[in-house]
């Protein structure tokens, strides 16, 4: 039965992609294809992730093809939120994508931009439950192809450039699984990532090396970092869903994954990964002040914040089984924040016409919605208690503590640092932004649409309760 639910939920987006761009009604039937097939995602979703059990299914086989599904705690919460997150950019798109949007008017493409995310969706949530490196291949590089499409749907040359330096640099950076698949498949006969703990040492930490990479460059870390800022030329809603579920997340997945099933890890890894997490962590935080633009400023907090990850998946190669936790929780925390946050920003662009954040003032006042999502996804991205991100901070910190050696030790005292240095300037735009009296573009915005505001609530409410759903089924 399980089986039949993972693939229900991959298809059923893919059918939706295909009914939306062949329509010949693209306004009406393309929007309402977009919800209801993202609807009914959530919904198969929540009926897979209530399972409570790890299965594996696997339909065919043959040399290095494998088509199948795997599903534990990790996929069960990633595909939820990935699910979740693309029902409400889907949501917000419903009042972003129209001639009524005062930053960027759109009066056609209806039938694409629904398509390309739909597609979006599927293939992220094909890879999350994939059973072998040959089936995350497929979709990592339909995730690379649909962010390519998007980034790129407003045609202009700076979003026709972004577009293609995302496909370029995470598509080099696939090389890594590529490589890796290689080697497990040459070595063991086999294309489950699991076989990655029989290799020997060498080809071992030859393959490591190479999923380390992948999993950088669809993570945005350094130095693969620089395509993820100039992606911020998409659709806000677009942006939204990248950042939060379905593009760099897999990034991080990836790596949780390889780190879980590699076995005895060769120190050197770890300390690469911790190394280029922290490089990320300090050099994204700098890139934080001088941004102006809110949507800029998300896109070098969202490099930082998944850092934060990475340098659980280093604990994790030290030997941390609580950085497992940590790091999968962070992602389904993290993931409600920072679409909040985004689509915030795409609610107060359409409606306003303005992404300057020195041009935001009185949200409270004059858009209430955008003013409480502002600042829920503050305190969540930044992890102020009882917020989810908090709670993946802490027991990051706890498991580098709890290893007990200098490195992690200093791990636990950058987190620390960054951590309250990303409060005290994010607090600035909160306050600036959120209280007073509302600046001329905010005193003359637009009302917000109610799928905008349905959205924004609805992630509102999760990013106060992510943690206290993720932890009991992390602790299955």
């Amino acid at each position: 039965m399980i089986d039949i639910q993972v693939s229900l939920l991959v298809l059923i987006p893919a059918i939706g992609s295909i009914l939306s761009l062949f329509t010949k009604r693209p306004e009406k039937v393309a929007t309402w294809s977009s919800l209801i097939a993202s609807l009914l995602s959530i919904l198969i979703a929540a009926l897979t992730f209530l399972q409570k059990v790890d299965y594996e299914k696997v339909y065919y086989s043959y040399g290095p093809i494998e088509i199948g599904w795997y599903m534990d705690a990790a996929s069960a919460l990633v595909g939820m939120l990935i699910a979740i997150v693309g029902f409400c950019s889907i949501m917000e798109s419903l009042n972003y994508i129209s001639p009524n949007n005062k930053e960027h008017p759109i009066t056609s493409k209806f039938n694409r931009y629904y398509s390309l995310m739909l597609l979006f969706m599927s293939s992220a949530l094909g890879f999350v439950f994939s059973s072998s490196l040959t089936f995350m291949i497929i979709f990592f590089e339909l995730t690379s192809l649909c962010s390519w499409g998007l980034i790129s749907f407003y045609e202009t040359e700076e979003a026709k450039s972004a577009g293609l330096i995302a496909f370029t640099i995470t598509h080099i950076a696939a090389f890594g699984l590529y490589a890796a698949t290689g080697i497990i498949y040459y070595e063991t006969g086999s294309v489950d990532l699991r076989n990655l703990s029989s290799l020997p040492s060498g080809l071992k930490l030859i393959s490591l090396i190479g999923l380390l990479i992948a999993s950088w460059g669809k993570g945005a870390q350094f130095p693969f970092h620089v395509w993820l800022p100039r992606a911020m030329s998409a659709p806000t809603p677009v942006s939204a869903y990248l950042h939060a579920a379905a593009l760099v997340k897999l990034g991080a997945f990836l790596a949780i994954r390889t780190m879980m099933w590699a076995g005895s890890i060769p120190n050197s890894v770890a300390y690469i990964c911790a190394i280029f997490a922290v490089i990320t962590m300090l050099y994204s935080l700098t890139l934080y002040f001088p941004q102006t633009d809110i949507k800029k400023l998300l896109a070098y907090s969202t490099i930082s914040q998944l850092s934060y990850i990475f340098t659980g998946v280093s604990l994790i190669a030290m030997g941390s089984k609580l950085a497992i936790i940590a790091s999968v929780l962070y992602i389904f925390a993290h993931g409600f924040g920072k679409g909040l946050f985004f689509l915030t920003a795409g609610a107060i662009s359409l409606s306003s016409g303005t992404r300057d954040l020195r041009e935001i003032k009185g949200l409270i006042k004059k858009q209430k919605a955008s003013g409480i999502g502002f600042t829920v996804a503050t305190a969540t991205i930044t992890g102020v208690p009882p917020f989810g991100c908090f709670w993946g901070k802490l027991l990051l910190i706890l498991s580098a503590v709890q290893l007990g050696s200098i490195l992690s030790y200093t791990l636990a005292v950058i987190m620390i640092a960054e951590s309250f240095v990303a409060f005290i300037w994010m607090l600035r735009w909160l306050t600036s932004c959120v209280w007073g009296e509302p600046s001329e573009k905010i005193a003359n915005s637009s009302p917000l649409g109610l799928p905008t505001k349905t959205a924004l609530y609805l992630l509102v409410t999760l990013s106060t309760v992510s943690a206290y759903i993720a932890l009991p089924v992390l602790l299955w």
